[in-house]
């Protein structure tokens, strides 16, 4: 029996965004183009070569300090696919290489600097900066919609500044010292990639951070909306929608199957959306966000319950 609550309708103040999916669809279009300048994506490669000749080379002099900086290449190796994915418009997990690649990165140990103490903060910072972004691009997978709606943190990263640690590794490098030429290699491509993700950010930000949403006085429910608006939706044209719920956002698909002129104060038309393919969580969390405003909404207009004290009442004697 479905239940009868997915049709119960309340109206509720929220942020919500719709998107025509041609609109969503335009909009993502040529991602790569917007977020990763050709000349950008020649370096990423040219670096990735550097990098395995020089780690190479490294393996032949001292290979504790190559695996050093073997393992942080794989790990910058990780992030550069997962962003590959996302800028193809492709969630990550669908690929079959997902899970073994995220095992792997999970077996990655902090790598120790070996004979050189004066590298060890730079080296265990710069692990786990990139620990950071594999966090966050995996919890962008996880979060993603339709495979290709992704939802980024607002936050932009900053680059990690090797000046932070040592204030001499560029000397090192013009001199020749290979092991500083692969730091200053792995930290360049490992910038590039942030700033791949902050474009990412920044290209995803008007559909997927409520700030950017028009707060409305919508009808809700778990199987659709109503609200007044001064634009025209043409009938049964489909969306995305996008709605904040206290601290949960939440998106669907809609199909507009009621558009009336109604020239209201806050708008000129009251229109429908009927929510479709929408998964169960989404309903329950929609579900129970209506019936918590409704009881809130219930307690401001009836604060209290006046009961009179039992010790104040005279209980007849059931057996007089």
């Amino acid at each position: 029996m479905e239940n009868a609550r997915r049709f119960f309708r309340y109206d509720v103040e929220i942020p919500i965004y719709l998107q025509t999916l041609g609109d969503f669809d335009h909009t993502l279009k040529k991602l790569r183009e917007v977020v990763l300048e050709p000349e950008e994506e020649v370096r990423l490669g040219m670096l990735d070569k550097e990098i395995l000749i020089e780690i190479d080379e490294l393996f032949i002099k001292n290979t504790q300090t190559a695996n050093v900086f073997y393992t942080l290449n794989k790990r910058l190796k990780f992030i550069h696919w997962i962003l590959d994915r996302f800028m193809d418009l492709e969630d990550p997990r669908e690929d079959g290489q997902f899970s073994y690649r995220l095992r792997e990165d999970h077996r990655l140990a902090v790598p120790k600097a070996g004979r050189s103490e004066k590298l060890r903060p730079l080296i265990e910072n710069f692990f786990f900066q990139t620990e950071d972004v594999v966090e966050e691009l995996v919890q962008v997978a996880e979060t993603s919609i339709d495979g290709k709606l992704f939802l980024f943190q607002s936050t932009q990263r900053l680059h990690f500044d090797v000046n932070d640690y040592v204030n001499n590794l560029e000397k090192l490098v013009q001199k020749g010292v290979l092991l500083a030429k692969v730091l200053m290699l792995l930290v360049e491509k490992f910038n590039l990639l942030v700033d791949v993700l902050n474009r990412l950010k920044v290209h995803y930000r008007p559909i997927t951070h409520s700030s950017f949403w028009p707060e409305r006085r919508v009808n809700l429910s778990a199987g659709g909306c109503s609200f007044l608006t001064d634009v025209f939706y043409e009938k049964f044209s489909r969306f995305h929608v996008f709605m904040k719920l206290d601290d949960e956002v939440v998106v669907c698909e809609g199909r507009m199957v009621m558009v009336r002129e109604v020239n209201e104060g806050a708008g000129k038309f009251l229109v429908g959306l009927e929510f479709e393919f929408i998964p169960f969580e989404t309903q329950k969390s929609i579900t129970l966000f209506v019936q918590l405003r409704e009881l809130k909404d219930t307690m401001v207009v009836y604060p209290e319950v006046l009961l009179s004290p039992l010790e104040d009442e005279v209980m007849p004697d059931a057996f007089s």
